[in-house]
């Protein structure tokens, strides 16, 4: 058994100015050459503030964790898992994609096997107002 199988290198955009989810290789191609063009409105990671999260082509690229959920579906950072009673977001930092709960982190690797994916932090960023 090869413990060292490579993972694939797969990645996903949200577009705020549409409220939606790129992930077809073909305009996923499109979106990170423009950020490795230095194309101003295309930036990964979250935690931007409002300065750089305007325009009609401006993209949040997210990145396949290499890891599946309880049902097989694909894990991104930026999804939100249900684990037992508690949500989480998914994040990478310190080289490690994390499981982020309220008051505590868990390594992905860990638990991807117990939770379940229920959808994206932004998928109630558009038309919907708070109580």
């Amino acid at each position: 058994m090869n413990l060292l199988k490579p993972r694939p290198i797969q990645f996903r955009a949200y577009r705020p100015s549409t409220g939606g989810i790129v992930d077809s290789s073909r305009s996923m191609a499109t979106i990170l050459q423009r950020h490795l063009n230095g194309y101003p409105q295309a930036s990964t990671g979250f935690g931007w503030g409002p300065e750089e999260t305007t325009g009609p082509d401006y993209y949040v690229i997210m990145q396949y964790s290499g890891l599946d959920d309880k049902d097989g579906a694909p894990i991104y950072e930026g999804d939100v898992l249900r684990y037992w009673d508690a949500v989480a977001t998914v994040e990478f930092h310190s080289g490690s994609f994390w499981a982020v709960f309220e008051k505590r982190e868990r390594l992905l690797f860990d638990i991807n096997h117990m939770c379940r994916v229920s959808g994206t932090v932004f998928d109630n960023l558009q038309g919907e107002q708070s109580p």
